[in-house]
């Protein structure tokens, strides 16, 4: 079997895609996090300071359990029916994510709506995971292993 014509098993596909799903969000809380802990102030009459407030480094756990139980739980099913529909792109991923990280995350918030603001933070998250993982996908499992030189043997019959 040459190999541009291989593919994974079922359950090693599903275990990569969960793998994968994983890591985008944890990219997704890492991305979400690091801004917040640099902050700017302005005193009065004086020059904008920066400075480290570590604290918010806390915020990381809460942005892990929304993006990696969206990426997981939603983000497996709807890859599959994404692939089964051969509509996998960064487009319709990204759709997909940002649904499907709203849905968890207003499911962890139990409390009726949402602010703009909360809509926002959620959609970030599920964006920045699921491009990820689509990133990572089409860079380590998708791709078949490429030959660089030396000639080819003919496909047997």
């Amino acid at each position: 079997m040459s190999p541009s014509n291989r593919t994974l098993p079922l359950t090693v596909k599903i275990l990569a895609v969960s793998g994968v799903l994983c890591v985008g969000g944890l990219v997704a809380a890492v991305v979400a996090v690091a801004p917040t802990t640099w902050v700017t102030y302005t005193s009065s009459g004086s020059t904008p300071q920066q400075t480290f407030a570590p604290r918010n480094l806390l915020y990381f756990p809460v942005a892990a359990l929304i993006t990696i139980p969206s990426s997981v739980i939603a983000g497996l099913p709807l890859f599959f029916l994404l692939q089964r529909l051969k509509m996998v792109n960064y487009l319709a991923v990204s759709v997909c994510g940002i649904i499907a990280a709203i849905t968890i995350g207003m499911l962890l918030k139990q409390t009726g709506t949402a602010t703009p603001q909360e809509l926002l933070f959620f959609s970030c998250l599920g964006l920045t995971s699921s491009t990820m993982a689509l990133f990572l996908f089409n860079s380590f499992i998708s791709s078949p292993t490429r030959q660089t030189s030396g000639p080819t043997a003919p496909p047997r019959a």
